[in-house]
């Protein structure tokens, strides 16, 4: 007493991952995108009466948390639209920019769920007096990434299409260097032969002449 009721919500941050989907790169290429999030809950009184109509559990305002992140975690993925499929993936000198997407991904989930500004540098909302802030939701968005990106069925058998024709041409043209290079080599060993056998026989003819001299004696 006066206590009437008690809920309780582990605060430990979680992880939620979305299933694969779809998604469009600038330059048009097909990619299968599975991402994730870490979150936890920050502002329980917030938290529950945003999620209490959900169940009388605790895990039942946790799956309803949970499914909020994840559609707002899947409208973010749409963020993938804005690069194109070399500035993703890339062994350039300059690196992939995997990175500002996943940013960009946590912003906006930031921006949803937190209340927090795109021009704010991502920082949570100040504490309140119910709780340590995280916006209508009571929820603080730890981190987002990207956990798996995958080519289309389809558009991976057209890559190893292309890479195994890129493969093929590219054994023609080494096999077509070593026949040139092959062919060359003959044609100086046959010259330099040719000019053995002239000087060779030049010489033995020399050498026959000098005998026939010397034996002329005798």
């Amino acid at each position: 007493y006066p206590i009437q009721r008690v809920m309780t919500y582990d605060t430990r941050v979680r992880v939620l991952q979305t299933r694969q989907e779809t998604q469009q790169t600038a330059d048009n290429q097909q990619v299968v995108v599975q991402a994730f999030c870490t979150w936890r809950v920050s502002d329980p009184l917030a938290f529950f009466r945003r999620f209490s109509n959900a169940g009388e559990r605790p895990i039942d305002h946790i799956r309803e948390a949970e499914q909020s992140l994840d559609s707002t975690m899947r409208t973010a993925m749409a963020a993938v639209s804005a690069y194109r499929m070399d500035e993703l993936f890339t062994l350039g000198e300059q690196g992939s920019r995997l990175a500002d997407l996943e940013q960009q991904m946590l912003a906006h989930m930031k921006s949803t769920i937190q209340g927090v500004g795109a021009g704010s540098d991502l920082v949570a909302p100040a504490p309140t007096a119910a709780g340590t802030g995280g916006g209508a939701f009571g929820i603080e968005i730890v981190s987002v990434g990207i956990a798996r990106v995958q080519l289309p069925e389809g558009a991976t058998e057209a890559v190893f299409t292309r890479i195994t024709a890129q493969q093929d041409r590219l054994a023609q043209a080494i096999q077509s260097q070593g026949e040139a290079e092959a062919a060359a080599i003959r044609s100086r060993a046959d010259a330099e032969a040719s000019q053995i056998r002239v000087f060779t026989e030049n010489r033995a003819a020399a050498i026959r002449a000098l005998g026939e001299r010397e034996s002329a004696r005798f």
